[in-house]
């Protein structure tokens, strides 16, 4: 299943990652599975289909839903929630603007940890508000927390902190530690904190996933959580995300929004991430899938290392996405570009995530390993030409 993708076929699929450029051009830059879905959530979504249910979602469905994640945030991460603090979003990228626009005003500071995920970046330009950049530590190739930079950045016009845990694109998980000096800057400079943890069922090796606001009670009354079933399980195009509230104000300020500006979750949307979450088999998939992911992690890393040894790249802690460093391949600051023209491999822009993505690239692992192998070869031969 997860083993016998074929390029050819991938090349005709209508969504973003492979219809976005010519048929030539091998995709592994946006954050979407190349993998089948789970036959639970098919099999859920088929139902929708067979008895032509397609109208506005019940609200027992939609309560259903933020039961769901209710329930796994307390079996899988040992945080103890209320039903009443959720909220059904889209998408996890609409959380990022809706809690900007409730938590900050045009001109604020936001404070986010570099490089970072594009739509933080994107989010805080489109709503007028002013990027704080603060580099992430280097030790080796590995990123890491740095408390004192964090702090530094922040100036008396910065209100917000931007938290992506784990982190895209580097593949951090966070450790408490870290999580808790970042609490730390954050009630000294009463900051509300965005906390993007999409990643967070994504982990490799023994790497455990902290959920911020249950790491750092502290600042937990000002934290707005977000999440999806998307990344794990591969539904982005399904539209369905949640959102926690640290507190009734936070909550209070999204319902003072038009529910029509949130958006509404559609019944595809609610009965797979149902299906993603509550299934046992849908976990049984699950855990397959991570297996042969890092694999293909295990494989990239040493592919690389051998053909292209020019390159620098730490193995994703969690996620399924690659940063990888090719400021030595003289490939200049957006390798991505010449590889796309001269290899027709599309991967992730470097210079997308802030200034400390020059020469960077950012590569999706999850797909077939013979995908994998191509991609490497075509780095390859465009290094070493």
């Amino acid at each position: 299943m997860f083993d016998d993708l074929e390029f050819e076929v991938l090349a005709k699929k209508l969504s973003v990652k492979w219809s976005r450029d010519p048929d030539d051009v091998l995709a592994a830059w946006v954050a979407d599975m190349d993998f089948p879905i789970a036959p639970p959530i098919k099999a859920a979504m088929q139902n929708v289909l067979d008895i032509d249910d397609l109208g506005y979602p019940g609200y027992d469905l939609r309560d259903a839903v933020r039961q769901a994640f209710v329930d796994r945030m307390a079996a899988r991460y040992d945080w103890h929630i209320e039903l009443d603090d959720t909220w059904l979003l889209t998408t996890v990228v609409q959380g990022l603007h809706f809690a900007l626009t409730i938590g900050s005003q045009p001109g604020d500071g936001v404070v986010v940890q570099m490089p970072i995920y594009t739509p933080f970046l994107n989010a805080i330009d489109q709503l007028g508000r002013r990027r704080v950049e603060a580099p992430l530590g280097r030790d080796g190739d590995r990123y890491v927390v740095d408390a004192d930079v964090l702090e530094a950045a922040i100036d008396e016009t910065t209100t917000v902190l931007m938290l992506c845990n784990p982190h895209n694109p580097t593949g951090r998980v966070f450790t408490v530690d870290e999580l808790t000096a970042i609490a730390e800057v954050a009630e000294r400079h009463d900051l509300l904190v965005i906390a993007d943890e999409i990643h967070q069922d994504l982990l490799h090796d023994d790497h455990v996933h902290h959920v911020f606001a249950r790491v750092a009670p502290a600042v937990a009354a000002r934290t707005i959580t977000l999440t999806a079933a998307s990344k794990a399980f591969n539904l982005a195009g399904n539209r369905c995300a949640l959102v926690h509230f640290g507190s009734p104000e936070l909550r209070a300020k999204l319902e003072a929004m038009t529910h029509r500006m949130v958006g509404e979750v559609s019944i595809m949307g609610h009965v797979a991430t149902m299906a993603a979450w509550t299934d046992p088999e849908s976990q049984i998939w699950f855990d397959e899938m991570l297996a042969y992911v890092d694999g293909n992690r295990r494989f990239f890393a040493a592919s690389l290392a051998e053909q292209v040894p020019q390159s620098r790249h730490a193995m994703p802690e969690a996620t399924y996405l690659a940063w990888v460093d090719l400021t030595e391949c003289g490939l200049g600051d957006n390798p991505a570009e010449v590889l796309f023209d001269r290899a027709r491999l599309a991967l992730g822009v470097g210079p997308e995530y802030g200034s400390q993505g020059r020469g960077f690239v950012r590569m999706n692992l999850a797909t077939s390993r013979h995908i994998v192998a191509e991609a490497v070869d075509r780095i390859a031969a465009t290094v070493n030409a």
